[in-house]
């Protein structure tokens, strides 16, 4: 798409006179040069992104999303104003063509000349003219993994990303997600929330390895309110010493972090097999002495940009 600010107006200083006779084109002019200098202040001075309103909602199972009332600013530094609250239809797809959940951004652009009149006057040449029209922005949606027209709008902030969808049986397979939405004012201070589990979170392997004992927990963070993915830092508290048969020995291992986003993340704990090997019992014997018993918890705390 061309850069629309040209500035061609704006670097006019229009000037009247006593008596002079206005046309339609001098009151447009001095308008539109009023807007490309405002067009030219939030491209120079203001990021592009969502600067306040356009709550947008949807729950797991909805066939639509809502909108809410808001202001944004698009690359070229145009207004993008919504003054009331809008309902969405989802997209009206079964699955994306690996056969899961489709994914969508819900887009709003400025827009363009097409606008809906909503007030008119008779011109003494003739029929009624348009004095009056709305400016309702665009609200579409863009499929992120099918290259578009659109799609490049929306990376070069052309068209402002809202909200991002999953859709299955054109239903949402999962809450709205606010992680990819773009925002104009960026937070001034990093996000940070923590959190802790119980021992009672953890799930045992049910035989080891030859690498060890592998254990894994599902640590939910939804309720810290993350919008984005974090980053997580993570600690297992607990006493590493453990009896087996009267004897005392040291049972620690390697965490890991995956499959991380704004809601939570998995967490791996390797045991690895040469300690075990160190404490002259066999792995299978230590999993069935520390399954469902081990007494160790997971602290985390995440930081969000």
């Amino acid at each position: 798409m061309q850069d629309p600010l040209g500035l061609s107006i704006a670097g006019e200083r229009l000037r009247f006179f006593s008596s002079q006779r206005l046309l339609a084109s001098d009151l447009e002019n001095l308008e539109a040069g009023g807007r490309e200098l405002r067009w030219l202040h939030n491209r120079s001075l203001h990021q592009p992104g969502v600067a306040s309103g356009f709550a947008v909602t949807g729950e797991k199972g909805a066939r639509e999303v809502t909108v809410g009332p808001g202001y944004a600013i698009d690359a070229f530094g145009r207004e993008i104003v919504l003054t009331e609250t809008r309902t969405i239809a989802v997209p009206p797809v079964a699955a994306g063509a690996d056969g899961k959940a489709a994914t969508f951004d819900l887009a709003a652009a400025y827009p363009g000349d097409d606008l809906d009149t909503t007030e008119t006057r008779r011109s003494f040449c003739g029929g009624p003219e348009a004095v009056r029209q709305r400016e309702v922005p665009s609200l579409r949606w863009v499929d992120v993994l099918r290259p578009s027209d659109m799609l490049r709008e929306l990376l070069s902030a052309q068209r402002i990303a809202l909200g991002r969808v999953e859709v299955l049986n054109c239903k949402l397979a999962s809450r709205i997600s606010l992680e990819r939405r773009r925002e104009a004012k960026p937070s001034a201070y990093p996000f940070i929330a923590a959190g802790s589990t119980g021992v009672e979170a953890w799930r045992y392997p049910a035989a080891p390895t030859a690498f060890g004992i592998e254990l894994t927990a599902e640590v939910d963070a939804g309720a810290a309110g993350f919008r984005g993915t974090p980053h997580y830092l993570v600690s297992v508290v607990g006493d590493r010493r453990i009896e087996i048969d009267g004897a005392s020995f040291l049972l620690d291992g390697f965490p890991s972090v995956s499959k991380a986003n704004a809601t939570g993340f998995t967490l791996s704990v390797l045991l690895p097999a040469m300690l075990i090997a160190a404490s002259g019992t066999g792995a299978a014997a230590v999993l069935e002495r520390i399954r469902g018993r081990l007494p160790w918890r997971i602290e985390w705390v995440g930081v969000e940009n």
